[in-house]
């Protein structure tokens, strides 16, 4: 046995120059000296076997390849890796990787056996027999592109194994018990989680991702009873919405997105939204309320009420806030659109503008006192541009109109009515799961 390694570590030594720069390239021929080429060129024939050493970043301790006599092209190659691991890889006729088999570290090594690579090496470097696999792999024919991709428990048991799926890579994923535990589908080209299915010890489905475009995906995740409670959507890898489900699973509760500054609630009631409420960075909450055919149809802004503010001039009050303005959304009967605005605690009209038209201008404003008494009456755009004082041209009978009998100035009831001013959840409240880690299409050798 000592004569063996003995014989051995020399053959490694004398070839230790002939080090390959990658797995499918040529070695660069061994060096001469002037006196020693004609003989060693006559005597010795190019030998099958290179060590190859990298760099520490490669994590390798050792690389033995087999060469072609004739062509230079890699046949087969052993790596040894920190940690105890070793890869036998079998090579195409262009001395590219095809098949690649990893083996668990020997016992003494997980141990913190001292032996060396050479010594492991035994006298049939490229044949293990003693250890575990630790994973299986297929090459595609560039030599780096995972075709199949199988990963072992120690009791070589499946872990996972991955396998194409047109220009998908489908990874079925398995429990120590052999129940499959998750399947998921990765882009085939830049490794991107795509799908997955996430099953629990009983074989329900605990979540389910679905792509929603080029960067966003939706985490669903169940009841036991099968129904969907929540929903994540990702954009890239930042969750931008909460979805909440009713117990059915299908009628949509709430909807939480993620703003620039704040989180955004739509509220549903039978699955068509009702409110949007938004907390601003003043501290008011804005509602937008929707009609019955689903689109926006008024907006109401409410601030917080005053503590100092008596009694007798709070008026739509609600849950710490008073109703600041209701400005309409959509025209009302006779074409035009109102923004009215409320004295702090929300009793008296400040002011209305009323837009003529669905356009922004022409428009009209008018200004109340406190107690009710028209201060100002404007208009603008008629002339384009311009302002015009129509308060000259009232009768004195219509200056005396206070705001409560001024058509402009009323609101409807439905308008007046406090919606959503409950505090906004935050979507990290929901401990949102990441959208998951990203796998390689390709498992480079070289």
């Amino acid at each position: 046995m000592r004569g063996r390694k003995t014989l051995l570590l020399a053959a490694l030594v004398s070839i230790l120059p002939a080090a390959l720069s990658g797995c499918s390239k040529k070695s660069s021929p061994t060096p001469f000296i002037t006196a020693d080429r004609g003989a060693a060129q006559e005597n010795s024939p190019a030998p099958p076997l290179a060590v190859q050493l990298k760099d520490a970043k490669f994590n390798e301790t050792l690389r033995l390849i087999e060469r072609d006599e004739h062509t230079g092209l890699n046949r087969r190659m052993r790596i040894e890796w920190r940690g105890g691991l070793t890869c036998l890889v079998d090579c195409d006729d262009l001395g590219r990787p095809r098949r690649a088999t990893i083996y668990y570290p020997k016992a003494e090594a997980a141990k913190g056996g001292s032996k060396s690579d050479v010594e492991d090496l035994g006298s049939q470097p490229f044949l293990v027999t003693d250890r575990a696999v630790y994973r299986k792999i297929l090459f595609q024919a560039d030599g780096s592109t995972l075709a199949e991709d199988t990963l072992y428990f120690k009791d070589q048991t499946i872990k996972e194994i991955m396998v194409r799926s047109g220009a998908d890579m489908v990874v079925t994923c398995y429990a120590r018990e052999s129940r499959v535990e998750a399947v998921r589908t990765y882009d085939g080209k830049t490794g991107r989680l795509i799908g997955e299915m996430v099953f629990s010890k009983a074989n329900r489905r605990d979540s389910l991702l679905v792509k929603e475009g080029a960067a966003r995906a939706r985490r669903d995740i169940f009841n036991e009873d099968g129904s969907r409670k929540l929903s994540f959507v990702y954009d890239e890898e930042k969750v931008v919405e909460v979805l909440l489900w009713h117990n059915d699973g299908v009628t949509l509760l709430e909807k939480l997105t993620r703003g620039y500054s704040s989180t955004t609630s739509t509220v549903y009631e039978n699955g068509k939204a009702i409110c949007r409420r938004s907390k601003q960075s003043d501290g008011s909450m804005q509602v937008v309320h929707f009609d019955a055919s689903g689109k926006e149809s008024f907006k109401q802004t409410w601030k917080e009420l005053p503590d100092s503010l008596p009694a007798d001039k709070q008026g739509v009050v609600s849950d710490g806030y008073y109703l600041s303005a209701v400005e309409d959304l959509l025209a009302s009967a006779d074409g035009k659109k109102r923004d009215v605005e409320f004295y702090p605690g929300g009793k008296s009209v400040r002011k209305v503008r009323i837009f003529m038209t669905s356009n922004w201008s022409p428009y009209e404003d008018k200004t109340f006192d406190e107690d009710g008494t028209l201060t100002a009456y404007t208009s603008y755009g008629e002339p384009q541009y311009t302002t015009v004082d129509l308060l000259p041209s009232l009768t004195e009978e219509a200056r005396k109109v206070q705001a409560k009998d001024d058509s402009d100035a009323l609101v409807a009831a439905e308008k007046l009515v406090p919606a959503g001013l409950s505090p906004i959840a935050t979507i990290e409240s929901f401990n949102p799961p990441p959208r998951g880690k990203e796998r390689s299409p390709a498992f480079k050798l070289d």
